[in-house]
């Protein structure tokens, strides 16, 4: 991807830890402008993706949850102590995002955070370092994105009426019979 400004719109409940891990780490290393949006929720391992933006935007509706490393384990006891090892490192490099990120607080303090499962709503995550600022959805801007979707580029508007009717309809719907969204004229 070769650009200078990158949008990164998130809506994650989480995932695999090295995944998300390889994801931030990609963004960071990139040169472009990096922003992350925070839609609905950034939990989990999202929540460090969000953390790899220059500039990270919280929905005011929406919120980031962080919360320790955890994984199965099945064997010997030694097994089980060595997986939780581990997990307390993951947890640690976790920390240290959220620390580094944020400008605040040690790796022992988002620890702390972390084992307490601590949600962030909208502004509460801009006061905790995890966003740097607040979208308001009443705002004529927040729409900006998705203006190209309307008549400008009708294929990019069916497109997104198809991807919304599977979505809202639990892939029930036949996506040749679009919901339409935007009035037709």
């Amino acid at each position: 991807v070769k650009a200078q400004n990158i949008d990164v719109r998130l809506n994650s409940s989480g995932g695999s830890v090295f995944e998300g891990l390889a994801m931030y780490e990609a963004l960071r290393r990139h040169p472009a402008a990096i922003t992350t949006h925070v839609d609905g929720v950034a939990a989990s391992i999202a929540s460090v993706i969000a953390m790899a933006g220059d500039k990270r935007v919280v929905s005011r509706n929406g919120s980031l949850m962080i919360h320790e490393a955890s994984g199965v384990c099945a064997g010997p006891s030694k097994d089980m102590r060595a997986m939780a090892q581990l997990l307390n490192r993951i947890s640690d490099q976790i920390a240290d995002v959220y620390a580094q990120r944020t400008g605040t607080g040690s790796v022992e303090s988002w620890r702390d955070l972390m084992k307490a499962e601590t949600w962030f709503m909208g502004s509460e995550a801009v006061d905790a370092g995890l966003a740097t600022e607040a979208a308001d959805q009443d705002a004529e801007e927040a729409w900006e994105p998705f203006a190209h979707w309307s008549k400008q580029e009708p294929a990019a508007a069916i497109e997104w009426q198809r991807t919304v009717a599977h979505l809202s309809k639990g892939g029930m719907r036949d996506p040749k019979r679009p919901v339409w969204l935007f009035p037709q004229d």
